[in-house]
């Protein structure tokens, strides 16, 4: 591993083992290189340190900082001041006035005004918009974990957490109720054939209990001003209080919204029907017999084979979490919180501890915890459990709210991120305004134990009741304003974030890739004047580092092949060996004897196949051992080659410059012998023009001439 450098001013103080560089000093390793204004590099404590005009390239990355530190030993980083990397595979930034990063746990801490800024996409074609994401917190960490470091007990919660997420509640309440009611209804038709009374229940259990026609789950049919563009209806259809025929309900593949007959408390009685309910037990009287021929198995054996077969899942895994003061603002949705986190096993945002969603401009959700699931960095359900409400402002008249509480909520986001329907599952209550003539005149508040609400441009078009609903109309002018608002009404629009400003205070650089990938490295020709070679050699033992990494990459490469192998030809062998004890236990006669004969005359036929196909297995193996590693060895001649030829090459370049030089020198000493020649005779010229111009000044003739001057003349 070699670096090159290149800087205006190096200073190094062997007493003390310190480094200290100047201005425009440029480091490449490989493809990666980092630039800094001035430094030092501390020997004795394997400590460097970048400041001013601080960059850091990668093939993917761009960082940015005022200062930064290196500490060698532990591979360590420190960025200080106006820090930021970007990441431009994933258009992700993180910005900070600290950044620290951990080689030994792949983990980044941020801290001073923290922000991570990530471009998200929705919609497909020449509909897809593209949005910038803003996250900001005290504190924010990023951790990427070995997934078998991971403990099972966490992965199945998140699995759990993702199980629940996907699970549509009322849809299955539904469908569960109409099969129930529709095994009632056959029920019944059987017993009138067979001519017993239809309502009577030879299983004990009435309509009520079991979902086939509770009046009580009827849907409120209250009709509302034509003009109002919203409809409120139940399951019942047709006129308010109306239900369809108890034991002969509409199909739930051809009514697409059929009624829910089966209560609440039937259903949760039912948890094993649900998605994501716990696994119900296995019925003793249906599982197989024993094999009375199969040898005991070795428990605590099966269990040490089956560890030190399994690999070890060395894949990363990301966990993210933001912690105090927790805002994120994107366009469309804007969020608040004391702590964020999140990881990659069930790919949920989770928010707690006073979360609050504004979404739309108008809508606001708000829980003691958020879940929120992003598909394609795009909102697709968000979860509030436990005390939940809903608020949406009217834009009629900002003064009025449409409000809905419940225990629990599922909102359902369209692939645009707009909100399309949603759940209250549990204790139920909506508040909402009715428009007649362009004006709010009528409130109307409702409830049940369940309902289900869909919206179409964020508006409310329809609304379902399950279980025991109620509604009351009121004129808006008689409602006093202690009942305008739901218990727990929580409107909260000055701490919603309305910019990036509110977020952090820094912005995002531009990329400045292509001026410092324009830098020219150095060439280093005095150390090739005066060690020729020098150079050629040491890019030579680059050339062949690079080489045994390889072939030792693919040698592990093909080491992790060979143990899967392993792993998938016991598992092949065991699989055989039962099948074949389990064909001959079906077949076993009744002798005993015979039966324990057969197994010991089909144990041997089995071993010397399977034996056979492990050695040839091995010897695939290791034959295709044998060629890598001649490939290896090949790629590192070639190589080897192609660097003496460089070196060639190079050496001929310097003997061309060498010669083109001295061309330059003599052209440019002739040039100069030339130049004198010309002054030379520029000056002969000159004195033999003067001493001409005095002998033709000395013959012209004088019309009275002074003696004295005459004779002043002659002397000079």
């Amino acid at each position: 591993d070699s670096v090159f450098i290149k800087t205006t001013r190096l200073n190094y103080d062997t007493d003390s083992g310190r480094a200290e560089f100047g201005s425009k000093t440029s480091a490449w390793k490989d493809d990666d290189m980092l630039y800094a204004d001035d430094g030092w590099y501390d020997r004795r404590e394997e400590v460097f340190l970048f400041h001013r005009n601080v960059h850091v390239m990668t093939k993917d990355q761009e960082g940015w900082a005022d200062s930064l530190y290196y500490y060698s030993l532990a591979k360590n980083v420190e960025m200080l001041g106006n820090a930021q990397v970007l990441d431009t595979t994933r258009e992700v930034s993180a910005m900070a006035g600290r950044m620290f990063y951990e080689d030994s746990l792949k983990r980044i801490t941020l801290t001073r005004d923290p922000v991570v800024i990530a471009k998200t996409r929705s919609g497909e074609g020449e509909n897809e918009k593209i949005d910038t994401v803003w996250i900001g917190a005290d504190v924010m960490v990023y951790e990427a974990v070995r997934r078998c470091d991971i403990p099972e007990s966490f992965v199945k919660l998140s699995e759990k957490r993702f199980e629940d997420m996907e699970a549509d509640a009322v849809t299955q309440y539904r469908k569960t109720a109409y099969e129930q009611a529709k095994k009632n209804a056959e029920e019944a038709k059987k017993r009138l054939e067979e001519g017993g009374d239809a309502s009577s229940s030879s299983g004990g259990s009435s309509g009520n209990s079991s979902g086939a026609g509770t009046g009580s789950s009827q849907g409120i049919g209250t009709g509302r001003s034509s003009g109002s563009g919203r409809s409120i209806g139940g399951f019942g259809g047709g006129d308010s209080g109306m239900t369809r025929n108890r034991n002969l309900p509409a199909p739930f593949e051809d009514d697409p919204s059929p009624l829910a007959l089966m209560t609440l408390e039937d259903i949760l009685q039912l948890p094993d029907s649900l998605p994501g309910a716990r696994p119900s037990l296995p019925d003793s009287l249906s599982l197989p017999s024993a094999d009375s021929l199969a040898a005991p198995v070795d428990s605590l054996a099966a269990k040490t084979d089956s560890l030190s077969l399994q690999p070890l899942d060395t894949s990363r895994i990301g966990f993210a979490s933001a912690k105090g003061n927790v805002k994120i603002f994107r366009q469309d949705m804007q969020v608040r919180c004391n702590l964020l986190e999140y990881n990659d096993l069930d790919s949920l945002m989770r928010l707690y501890e006073v979360p609050v969603i504004w979404h739309e401009k108008s809508k606001q959700y708000s829980a003691d915890s958020i879940s929120v699931m992003m598909k394609d960095r795009t909102l697709k359900r968000a979860s509030l459990m436990s005390n939940a409400f809903i608020v949406m402002q009217e834009a009629k008249d900002t003064s009025c709210y449409d409000q809905i509480k419940g225990t629990d909520m599922m909102a359902f986001f369209s692939g645009d991120g707009t909100l399309e329907r949603f759940d209250v599952l549990g204790g139920a209550q909506l508040l909402f305004y009715l428009e007649e003539n362009d004006t709010l005149a009528t409130v109307n508040k409702a409830g049940g134990k369940m309902l289900s609400a869909r919206l179409k441009d964020g508006t409310i078009e329809q609304i379902y009741y399950f279980d025991e609903p109620k509604s009351d109309a009121y004129p808006v002018v008689q409602l006093p304003p202690e009942e305008k608002m739901l218990s727990g009404y929580n409107w909260k629009p000055k701490e919603r974030p309305v910019s990036p400003d509110d977020i952090s205070p820094f912005r995002p650089r531009k990329s400045q890739r292509s001026r410092f990938a324009g830098m020219e490295r150095p060439d280093f020709k005095r150390t090739e004047d005066f060690f020729p070679g020098h150079m050629a050699a040491v890019r030579k033992g680059l050339a062949e580092a690079d080489s045994i990494k390889a072939v030792r990459r693919r040698e592990r490469r093909l080491a992790q092949q060979a143990r899967e192998d392993s792993i998938a030809l016991a598992a092949s062998v065991k699989a055989d060996t039962l099948a074949v004890k389990d064909s001959i236990a079906a077949t076993a006669p009744a002798d005993t004897l015979a039966a324990a004969d057969s197994v010991s005359k089909a144990k041997p036929i089995v071993k010397e196949l399977t034996e056979r196909e492990k050695k040839r297995a091995l010897q695939e193996q290791e034959r295709a051992r044998r060629q890598e590693a001649r490939e290896a060895r090949w790629k590192v001649k070639d190589e080897r080659d192609a660097a003496k030829q460089a070196a060639r090459e190079e050496k001929k370049k310097i003997r061309r410059r060498r010669k083109t030089l001295k061309i330059l020198e003599a052209r440019a000493e002739q040039e100069r012998k030339e130049q004198e020649r010309l002054l030379k005779y520029k000056e002969r010229y000159l004195k033999r023009k003067a001493e001409k111009d005095a002998r033709d000044s000395v013959r012209k003739p004088v019309e009275e001439p002074d003696k004295a001057a005459v004779s002043d003349d002659l002397v000079k």
